[in-house]
Parts: structure tokens; C-alpha cells; sequence
């Protein structure tokens, strides 16, 4: 894991964690800002003729929050299969669907394919 590299909105957590060992012990925990937002949001410090969402004809655009687990790219497939059955039994227990209850969240238990289409179309959004 990351230890809690704040900075840069996540990209510094994101960062360490791409550069890691692929071996499956290096996750993120991040939602939608690391993963959808942040390229925008960095793009567009650097080219400020892009408008904003309100500029573009959209007030009052809404996202909901979410939260995602990522393992570096080129992590081996089995170790990802490992990880992703791991985190669904554990999503699917009582203790943690109270926990998320409690936080005013739903787990949910995706594929990687499935969730990388979730990130792409949150990306597009953005």
C-alpha cells in the first residue's frame, strides 16, 4: 500500500504506486479525482483556454462520489484474478455491507474489464 501520499489532488499516490513492484502488494484506494478528474483538471491548468463545465453550457453537473481499488498496469493477470476475489468475498460480508451502510454507501463488486469501462466513462464525462 501507499502510505497516505497526498498532494496533487492523488497524483502523487498514483504516481508511487505505478512506479512500484508489480507483485500485487501495491494498491490504491482512490475515487473518482485520481482516476477521472485530475487528468482534466491538470490539463486544463496548463491550457486555460478550455472551459469549465458551467462555461461549456453545463451548471449544476453532477457526480456522485465513489472509490475504487487499482493495482499498477502491467500487474500480472493471475495476481489481479487473486485480488479481485479476495475483494469481492470481503465486499460481500455482512460486517463490511453495515460498514458502507453506515458511510451512506453500497459496495460494489466489479470486474476489472467492468471497472475500467467505469473509469473510461467517467473520464469521457469529465
Amino acid at each position: 500500500m501507499v502510505e497516505n501520499r497526498s498532494g496533487a489532488g492523488g497524483n502523487i499516490a498514483m504516481q508511487a504506486a505505478a512506479r512500484s513492484t508489480l507483485d500485487g502488494y501495491t494498491l490504491v484506494v482512490a475515487g473518482q479525482g485520481p482516476f477521472a478528474l485530475n487528468p482534466h483538471t491538470w490539463a486544463a491548468r496548463s491550457a486555460p483556454e478550455i472551459p469549465t463545465l458551467a462555461e461549456s453550457g453545463l451548471p449544476g453537473f453532477e457526480t456522485i462520489g465513489w472509490l475504487g481499488i487499482a493495482a499498477p498496469a502491467g500487474t500480472p493477470v493471475p495476481i489481479i484474478a487473486l485480488l479481485q476475489r479476495e475483494i469481492t468475498t470481503i465486499l460481500q460480508t455482512d460486517e463490511a455491507r453495515k460498514y458502507f451502510a453506515s458511510q451512506g454507501r453500497a459496495p460494489v463488486a466489479s470486474t476489472p474489464a467492468e471497472f475500467a469501462a467505469f473509469i473510461r466513462a467517467e473520464h469521457a464525462k469529465w
